[in-house]
């Protein structure tokens, strides 16, 4: 009998040469069946299968006007470079709230960046991967920072680097109290890889909620971005990954997506205009 993932995939593959509409009923019917299959157990009364894994839903994350504004808002307060940190020693003291970004090289990471913070090289970015090779601080309002994480997936970077960077990541994405948002980036064009499930192998212990975001949605057809989209949700399903809502979207190039971003940050970090 064919597993409800399986199924899942093989009704993406077809829906890509047959009707899209159709298909993409279809394919969100068989996740929801995935997420609510259930155990018998010795009362024999049916529990749910991994009830800690948020539904995840292709429909576009609906913020108020109040929490756009609010976004907005923030993101429009002084933000300054404040450190970069190689060892643990150096991460900043204090509660203020971390958010940080990560995802493989070259997905766009320093650009969607600049473009939330309305800033055109306050990031350093590059098109030669594995450039950013600290954890870069910025201070954004004096209340929250912004963690420019080091992409992962780059082979050409020295494996003394990559050992103290996995050394640094892990820790800090387990234990950090600070963090209280991570950005998983994913370049839209390829959707999840091998790279990012080996990511979540190694970091199996997340402190904070992590919200996917599918960068460069302007390099692909709108109908094969949500495809992607779906595709991405039930990988997710799949290996297990609790996200805090919707798949986000977003162009750097185009400034799409990025009123949501700075929504979702607003928010998980309980910003106010007056605190």
């Amino acid at each position: 009998i064919m597993s409800i993932s399986s199924l899942t995939r093989s009704i993406f593959v077809f829906s890509q040469r047959r009707n899209y509409q159709f298909y993409k009923s279809i394919i969100i019917s068989t996740q929801r069946i995935s997420m609510y299959s259930t155990n018998v157990n010795n009362n024999n009364t049916s529990t749910l299968i991994n009830p800690t894994i948020a539904t995840i839903t292709t429909e576009k994350p609906i913020f108020s006007s109040e929490k756009i504004e609010l976004g907005r808002w923030l993101f429009c307060q002084p933000c300054e470079f404040c450190r970069g940190v190689v060892a643990e020693s150096g991460l900043p003291k204090g509660d203020i709230p971390e958010v940080a970004f990560i995802g493989r090289s070259n997905c766009g990471k320093s650009s969607l960046l600049n473009s939330i913070l309305n800033r055109r090289k306050l990031v350093l970015t590059s098109k030669t991967p594995g450039k950013t090779r600290e954890f870069n601080y910025f201070l954004l309002s004096k209340r929250l920072h912004l963690v420019d994480l080091p992409g992962y997936g780059y082979s050409i970077v020295p494996k003394t680097i990559k050992t103290r960077w996995l050394d640094l990541l892990t820790p800090y994405l387990a234990n950090r109290k600070q963090l209280k948002l991570l950005f998983l980036l994913i370049d839209s064009r390829h959707g999840i890889l091998r790279r990012d499930i080996e990511f979540f192998q190694k970091h199996k212990t997340i402190i904070c909620p992590i919200q996917v975001v599918l960068t460069k949605s302007d390099k692909i057809s709108a109908k094969l971005l949500e495809l992607k989209k779906l595709e991405t949700e039930a990988k997710l399903i799949e290996i297990g990954i609790k996200c805090i809502g919707p798949i986000l979207t977003s162009s750097s190039h185009k400034l799409q997506g990025l009123p949501e971003i700075r929504a979702r940050i607003a928010e998980t970090c309980e910003i106010t205009s007056s605190s």
